[in-house]
């Protein structure tokens, strides 16, 4: 058979490591319509059964600045297949994320919250070239990750005996492995007090009523 038609799109010269390559492809068939296939360095990264052929892929790890192939494959399901593949170089990433802050709970004055309930903390993270992810830590244990901003995380708080302190911290990391480390947020569990309870009628002292009154 007559093999389909596969064109890879624009590709930047060079990327950091971790860094979001938007691939792209054009492809057409005499018969049916063909998938594309995208590799890096021979590694399958993501398959688009339908056009526009599409996707975003992390550029890999290196020790060094390096190159790698980049391949569109176009198979057009009777066997018949066809590639176009370009070389770009993935430069190598030595910079950490900025320090990952809370947005909630806000981090300026004392901070409380009652026990038995849920903690929503958000954190604001960045990197130059692309972050991973984010950790959040309770007293040094990991509780939670969050790969997708706006990095959110639900803390239940136990029921505790009196006062208790709770330290939360964060940590960012970007796809090169460098990780930086938030200040701490100091917090303090306190009791769920008891609901208080007050007559508005009567209003007075010693007030008596007839009986069959209101």
């Amino acid at each position: 058979g007559v093999p389909p038609t596969v064109t890879l799109g624009t590709l930047p010269a060079s990327i950091v490591e971790g860094g979001v390559i938007h691939v792209s492809a054009s492809a057409a068939g005499t018969g049916s319509v063909p998938s594309v296939s995208f590799f890096v360095d021979g590694v399958l990264v993501a398959v688009d059964a339908a056009s526009p052929y599409v996707a975003d892929v992390n550029a890999p790890l290196v020790a060094g600045t390096r190159s790698v192939t980049v391949r569109a494959q176009a198979d057009d399901g009777a066997g018949n297949i066809a590639f176009d593949e370009r070389t770009i170089s993935i430069l190598a990433d030595t910079g950490a994320p900025a320090i990952p802050t809370f947005v909630t709970p806000n981090p300026s004055g004392t901070l409380t919250a009652v026990e038995g309930t849920t903690l929503h903390v958000q954190a604001n993270a960045s990197d130059t070239v692309a972050l991973w992810k984010v950790q959040f830590f309770v007293n040094g244990a990991l509780v939670g990750e969050d790969s997708t901003a706006n990095y959110e995380f639900q803390l239940p708080l136990p029921f505790v005996s009196g006062a208790t302190p709770l330290v939360l911290s964060l940590v960012a990391w970007d796809y090169a492995g460098h990780s930086t480390v938030s200040a701490p947020l100091n917090l303090t569990i306190v009791k769920d007090q008891p609901p208080t309870i007050a007559f508005v009628q009567p209003t007075a002292e010693g007030q008596n009523f007839v009986g069959g009154t209101t």
